[in-house]
């Protein structure tokens, strides 16, 4: 679940939900890498893809 602007007051971040268990299991602040609205993210094959209000779609990648 993404939210925030990337600003000091609405920081970048996504709650990694599990949804069986009904857990919070990771949060990632991405403050420093995306800036705009964060407004869905999604997962194919194993890659994140979020949906920004101004930069378009992003993909994660995981290392």
């Amino acid at each position: 679940m993404p939210t925030g602007f990337g600003e000091e007051d609405a920081p970048s971040i996504i709650y990694v939900l599990d949804l069986k268990t009904k857990k919070l299991r990771n949060i990632l602040d991405l403050s420093n890498t995306l800036k705009n609205e964060k407004e869905d993210i999604d997962f194919y094959q194993g890659d994140a893809y979020i949906q920004t209000n101004g930069r378009g779609v992003v993909k994660l990648k995981y290392k």
